[in-house]
């Protein structure tokens, strides 16, 4: 059994107090018809607590990963996002 995305991004939500829209937007720096889309939840005090990125048009395989740069060039690559956001 998997949980959905909507279902995780609300457990996590809760267990990190982003009860905020901090806001969502657009990547996409290569025009390969693929874009990601960034979407934020914040805490009490503005701090983005929870981060969901949508690869559109990005099929099953991990952002910036040796599958995905076979097929060319990405917007996200998911390791660099993964580090930005705890740093």
């Amino acid at each position: 059994r998997f949980d959905s995305v909507p279902d995780l991004i609300s457990a996590w939500r809760r267990a990190n107090k982003a009860d905020r829209d901090g806001g969502s937007s657009v990547l996409d720096p290569v025009p390969d018809g693929r874009s990601a889309t960034l979407q934020d939840w914040t805490d009490a005090q503005g701090r983005v607590m929870v981060r969901l990125i949508t690869i559109d048009g990005g099929g099953h395989e991990w952002p910036g990963g040796k599958r995905s740069q076979k097929s060319g060039p990405r917007d996200v690559s998911a390791n660099e996002e993964i580090l930005r956001f705890f740093a």
